[in-house]
């Protein structure tokens, strides 16, 4: 996915487009989780994290600007 996909993607989230936030979340979330695990060495924990903060773009989607 290139920078303009992303984008688009993006702008469908915050047009409340749950397909879209679906590709996002599967694109990021292992990598997300991995990430996190390394920083607080907990699996379960890390995953929480990840999913929290999924959560929050969801809730936030109309207001958040993301930029890549």
């Amino acid at each position: 996915m290139d920078k303009s996909e992303e984008i688009q993607l993006f702008e469908k989230i915050n047009n409340g487009n749950e397909k879209a936030f679906e590709i996002l979340f599967h694109k990021y979330y292992r990598y997300l989780c991995l990430y996190a695990s390394k920083m607080i060495n907990n699996d379960s924990a890390a995953e929480e994290i990840v999913q929290d903060f999924f959560v929050k773009i969801w809730e936030k989607r109309e207001t958040i600007s993301i930029e890549t």
